[in-house]
């Protein structure tokens, strides 16, 4: 299945820092789930992605910590498959 994306994370000084997720993925449905890599090793789910009819999904959130350590985000099907990886590297 073809997957088409974007992630935009930004790093904020005045504690509202923000994660964007757009995925674009043709006849998929219902509700799949993001998996944040972060440096140290560790992951953190951020909730869940919720696939539109036509396969478009997005999601976003803002934070009061720091994202300077996220370095990598999956994108799950609803099935649990992966659909897509990407690498976060500062800009």
């Amino acid at each position: 299945t073809p997957v088409e994306g974007s992630v935009v994370a930004y790093e904020s000084s005045n504690d509202q820092s923000f994660v964007v997720v757009f995925v674009r993925t043709p006849d998929l449905t219902g509700e799949g789930s993001l998996l944040v890599s972060r440096s140290d090793g560790t992951t953190w789910d951020p909730g869940p992605i919720e696939f539109d009819r036509e396969g478009d999904a997005a999601v976003w959130w803002v934070t009061d910590r720091s994202i300077v350590s996220m370095t990598g985000l999956t994108v799950r099907a609803p099935d649990g498959s992966t659909l897509a990886t990407a690498s976060l590297r500062p800009a």
